[in-house]
């Protein structure tokens, strides 16, 4: 977190999780392009392990100040149907709860921070 906090400001639980080693690059693209039902099936440890990782993320956001955003995940590679774009949302948990999939979708975002990086 503090290395994408460095970067650009904010910080997101599947780079994190990316970072962490619990989900690979090409798993989580083919997450986004749907070919892959929900995102907990493609990390590398159990559902346990992932609730604490998210859990700390919040901790570790909150001790910094940083605020929370929601953010959509939509499905990459989808086609326009008849001049418009098919949007298809993405699912994080296998359960598909609101909750823990809010937990997943949010953004964590340091607004000094991304002040300080566009000047």
């Amino acid at each position: 977190m503090h290395q994408q906090w460095q970067q650009r400001g904010y910080a997101t639980p599947v780079d994190t999780l990316i970072g962490c080693g619990v989900l690979t690059k090409k798993a989580y693209e083919e997450w986004r392009f749907g070919k892959v039902p929900y995102l907990e099936k493609c990390c590398t440890v159990n559902l346990r392990k992932l609730s604490f990782i998210l859990r700390k993320m919040r901790e570790y956001a909150d001790k910094n100040g940083w605020k929370a955003s929601f953010c959509y995940y939509k499905q990459w590679g989808v086609k326009k149907k008849q001049g418009h774009k098919k949007t298809v949302e993405l699912q994080f948990s296998k359960s598909g709860a609101t909750g823990i999939e809010r937990q997943y979708a949010t953004h964590f975002v340091d607004g000094d921070r991304i002040k300080m990086l566009k000047e």
